[in-house]
């Protein structure tokens, strides 16, 4: 555990309601010396060890560090409730130190609805990144989260729960500086979530195999990335306007499982749908009923040759090329799917979109994008079948009903026109707070999102404690109507205020008056210097007891405290007899009457008698000499000068040594002891032996036979004892440099040397694990030992034997010089280096990520992977064989290649230069432009155009629209001799190039 403990205050370290340190010891008790008791966290802060209820009437709620829901607890949010995020994290804590966070445990309940969301966002500004986002821990009981918007976060919501405990329902992510949504676990439903402005990534799928149902993503960088542990189930998803990717796919064997993209639209990015896959991957990327347009680089793009990328009942159109390295074809089309408005955001399909109808029931699901069922007969004809993309085409809209339908931006049913809501005629919001007009439940509509004016950002008045400083009326608002913290009802706390503030003030009576009982905001004591009216006759600010006031009362005669100056003693009474007279003043000494205080008064100034100065009686160590009784007295209780105890004279053999006169007393006239009758003692070096002497060779030479301390030397005392120790350095440690026996250390002496040797065996054998210079046997020593493969003696790792002993080889991450031409230790061939440590190179059959498309092995240019490892296309200028009868490398249709790469000829509906006068699509003869497409005379006037018409269901023409895939149909217009009134033959001409066309699609 590390987090802030949540004291009361700093010099009160008891732990508060809301404290980590609870219930967290190792029986469950609180840490530390002062355990929660009833003191109150202040601010949402913390644990929540019981269950908390947060409305819209509390809104809005400051938060400024995490805040956890342990288990066992619950936390509800209910509808139109706002959370508002401060910058840091007070807790330091958590996923993240320095931003706040929610974490859940226990269980959250977070119930907006469609008019009042629940509200996670910055408190002030709209940087990304401010809080870090709500982490649903994998030991959450459960978390039901509905109808919220969360704003501002770093990651917006994270998941790792089990199975399905997890509900999302309708929830807006906006303005995140890392990721949307990050799922690691559990096979949860997410369902109508709207991503936005995520620097990185919208959806990260790390682990588990949720299901994304009516996903909204737009402008970040991976609109959904899937990793190599996950599944994922993607179905009536709007990706678009992504920087790199709409949905990418990293697979590996181990994967849980296939990603699934269904009846989704993918839109404006560089790639629409990547799979990623390592060798040896079965798992499948399938793609069905979805439309992916517009995308700068593929449709749908799988790198390598692993894995398994199937796209079928798919409309794939507009993007730099369509699609590569896909398996399956059922189904799919490239045409326009005529978007509504694409640039304007409204992603619906046209009446006349052929994207309609044109998908299949398998694995389809049973509603679109808002909820619209499916399937629906979208034109009119042929029964309900399946629409590619999002969203179902519903064949006539009507505002209302609570379906959006082209070209409604919005509709909620009967609540159209309502607060909140859609406006009435379907074309957009309708009255809601920031459009600049009060209504529904709004106190004020001021049109901006700035907290510092008199109208939240939410459109309540501003007011004190809603946690924003009101500009020109506020010091300060700390979102809370505390009155013992730093801020006072909006003002800056100050003493005088009335309101105590905790951890600063003792007391706060609403006044500078010093004569009370609270001072300067301090309780009233005695010593403050202020004299408290009623309570204190005095106070002269300081706990001295011999002045005038004492106790801060006026000091008197009696009261026990002696008057410096004035009295002479006061033993706290005023009866006479006693030691001190009633008036506080003693009697004098001499005056020959034994009086207060005094022991004695024998009325002389004689201190030689039995009454001295002071009028006390004569006592050994008075200083006194007290005649015919004292020898001497000096005045003090010392045994060391001329005058010892009981005031004798000192003298050898009293016991005492007198300084500077003896050198011993031992008290006795003993003559050969340790102190002789001379109280001189025993001399080690006189040549005799004495006292506790073992040895005294009268000299002061350390190294012979007796030591300057008269004993006998031994080995061990730390003296070298010439001709019979080598060294002694006085201590029994073998790990020096002198051992056992008082020789000096060596090698093979069987002790181990500190800091000189690395081992000591005591032998001379140099083949066993310590060689004969007291070194360990080690890897680089240039021995090959036991385990060892080879040991070259240096370090290495680019020759023949590695810096491990071990022979090297190619994939063990060293290049070996000479051998290898680079080694990166993996067993990737879709690297820089190749498993073979060969550097990679086009041509050499192994796809490079992210440098190489292709890579077939060989040099030739006429198959489908060019000799510059990119994919063959038409319009390359090579000939793909089997598949382009010419390539031309231009976009001209009227040479001898088309710029469908198919050789031009006559009756291709294109006129070739040079070659051809006309060509109107058929080699019938009987018409304007003969078998041959030469005209033998006059032409008779007709114009040859291109009437981009389509065969549509009406049976109609669609009135010049020219679809991408038709333009360049020849169409002869009948000239003079061409008969009138053949209608019926010009629709059979046109079914019959419409359906030659449709073949050669």
């Amino acid at each position: 555990l590390s987090a802030n403990p949540l004291y009361v205050s700093a010099s009160n370290l008891r732990l508060t309601s809301n404290s980590p340190s609870r219930f967290a010891g190792n029986a469950g008790q609180d840490l530390g010396p002062l355990p929660y008791v009833a003191d109150a966290t202040v601010g949402l802060i913390g644990y929540l060890w019981s269950n908390l209820t947060l409305t819209a009437a509390g809104s809005p709620y400051v938060i400024r560090g995490d805040l956890t829901v342990p288990a066992g607890s619950t936390l509800t949010i209910e509808a139109g409730a706002q959370l508002h995020f401060e910058t840091g994290d007070l807790m330091g804590s958590n996923r993240d130190t320095s931003r706040s966070e929610i974490t859940v445990d226990g269980t959250l309940n977070m119930q907006g609805t469609a008019a009042s969301p629940v509200v996670l966002r910055a408190r002030s500004g709209i940087s990304a990144g401010t809080w870090y986002g709500v982490v649903i821990s994998p030991v959450a009981g459960s978390a039901d989260i509905d109808h919220a918007e969360l704003r501002h976060a770093r990651r917006a919501l994270e998941s790792g729960t089990p199975g399905s405990v997890t509900q999302v329902d309708d929830v807006l992510i906006d303005s995140c500086s890392d990721i949307g949504l990050y799922i690691d676990g559990g096979s949860a439903s997410y369902d109508r979530v709207r991503i936005s402005d995520c620097v990185n990534y919208g959806v990260y799928v790390a682990d588990g195999t949720p299901t994304l149902d009516g996903l909204y993503a737009d402008n970040t960088r991976f609109g959904v990335y899937v990793a190599n542990q996950a599944g994922a189930t993607i179905q009536n998803a709007i990706v678009r306007d992504q920087g790199s990717y709409g949905v990418y796919a990293s697979m590996s064997s181990s994967s849980d499982g296939d990603v699934t993209l269904l009846s989704s639209t993918v839109y404006n990015s560089r790639y629409g749908v990547y799979l990623s896959a390592s060798s040896g991957t079965t798992r499948s990327l399938v793609v069905r009923n979805s439309i992916l347009t517009d995308n700068t680089s593929y449709g749908a793009f799988r790198s390598g040759s692993y894995g398994r990328l199937e796209v079928t009942y798919t409309d794939s159109w507009g993007n730099g090329s369509n699609l590569s390295g896909t398996t399956g074809s059922a189904g799919n089309i490239s045409a326009n799917p005529q978007y509504v408005n694409a640039s304007g955001g409204n992603l619906r399909v046209m009446s006349t979109s052929v994207t309609i109808d044109a998908g299949t029931a398998s694995g389809a699901p049973a509603y679109d994008h808002d909820g619209v069922a499916r399937p629906l007969d979208g034109n009119g004809f042929g029964g309900a079948q399946y629409d590619m993309g999002a969203y179902e085409y519903v064949l006539m809209a009507m505002c209302g009903n609570g379906l959006i339908e082209a070209p409604e931006v919005c509709d909620d049913g009967g609540l159209n026109g309502s607060y909140g809501a859609c406006a009435s005629d379907c074309s957009g919001s309708g009255p809601r707070c920031g459009d600049g007009v009060r209504n529904g439940p709004e106190a004020c509509d001021d049109g901006n999102a700035i907290e510092t004016d008199a109208c939240l950002s939410d459109c309540s008045a501003a007011s004190c404690g809603d946690g924003f400083v009101q500009t020109g009326v506020e010091d300060c608002d700390d979102g809370n109507m505390i009155d013992t913290d730093a801020c006072v009802m909006c003002s800056a706390a100050i003493c005088g205020d009335g309101a105590v503030r905790s951890g600063v003030e003792d007391c706060d009576d609403g006044n500078m008056i010093s004569t009370d009982a609270c001072v300067m905001c301090s309780a009233a004591t005695c010593g403050d210097g202020y004299v408290q009216a009623g309570v204190e006759s005095c106070d002269d600010g300081n706990t001295n007891n011999t002045d005038a006031c004492v106790m801060c009362n006026a000091a008197t005669c009696g009261d026990g405290y002696v008057q410096a100056g004035v009295e002479d003693c006061d033993d706290g009474n005023t009866m006479g007899g006693d030691a001190c007279p009633a008036n506080c003043r003693f009697s004098v000494c001499g005056d020959g009457v034994v009086g207060g205080s005094e022991q004695c008064d024998d009325g002389n100034m004689s201190n030689m008698d039995a009454c001295v100065m002071g009028c006390r009686n004569a006592t050994c160590g008075d200083g006194y000499l007290y005649s015919g009784v004292e020898q001497c007295d000096d005045g003090n209780a010392s045994n060391t000068d001329a005058c010892v105890m009981g005031c004798m004279t000192a003298r050898c053999g009293d016991g005492f040594v007198q300084a500077g006169v003896e050198s011993c007393d031992d008290g006795n006239m003993i003559d050969t002891d340790s102190c002789p009758n001379s109280c001189q003692p025993a001399m080690c070096g006189n040549g005799v032996v004495e006292g506790s002497e073992a040895c005294d060779d009268g000299n002061r030479v350390d190294g012979d036979a007796c030591t300057n301390a008269c004993e006998a030397p031994r080995c061990g005392d730390g003296i070298v004892q010439m001709g019979v120790e080598q060294c002694d350095d006085g201590n029994t440690d073998n790990t020096d440099g002198c051992v056992m026996g008082c020789t000096t250390a060596t090698c093979g002496d069987g002790y181990v040397r500190t800091g000189v040797e690395s081992c000591d065996d005591g032998n001379t054998d140099d083949t066993d694990g310590c060689t004969n210079s007291c070194a360990l046997r080690t890897c680089g020593d240039g021995t090959v030992q036991d385990g060892e493969a080879c040991d070259d003696g240096n370090a290495s790792n680019t020759d023949e034997c590695l810096n491990s002993c071990q022979r090297a080889s190619c994939g063990d991450g060293f290049r070996q010089v000479g051998v290898e031409a680079c080694d990166d230790g993996n067993g990737s061939d879709a690297d820089g280096c190749l498993t073979t440590c060969v550097e990679a190179a086009c041509g050499d059959g192994e796809v490079w990520d992210g440098m190489e498309e292709c890579d077939d092995g060989n040099g030739a240019d006429d198959d489908a992977c060019l000799a510059d490892c990119t994919m063959a296309s038409c319009g390359d200028g090579e000939v793909w064989v089997g598949e382009e009868e010419c390539d031309d490398a231009n976009m001209a249709d009227d040479d001898a290649c088309l710029t469908s790469c198919v050789e031009a000829v006559c009756g291709d509906g294109f006129v070739q230069t040079g070659v051809e006068d006309c060509d109107d699509g058929n080699t019938d003869d009987g018409d304007e432009c003969p078998a041959d497409c030469t005209l033998g005379g006059d032409a008779d006037g007709g114009v040859i155009t291109a009437d981009g018409g389509v065969i549509t269901a009406d049976a109609g023409v669609d009135g010049g629209v020219t679809p991408m895939d038709e333009a360049g149909c020849g169409c002869a217009t009948p000239g003079k001799g061409a008969a009138n009134g053949a209608g019926l033959g010009v629709f059979l001409l046109l079914l019959g190039v419409a359906w030659r066309r449709r073949r050669r699609g």
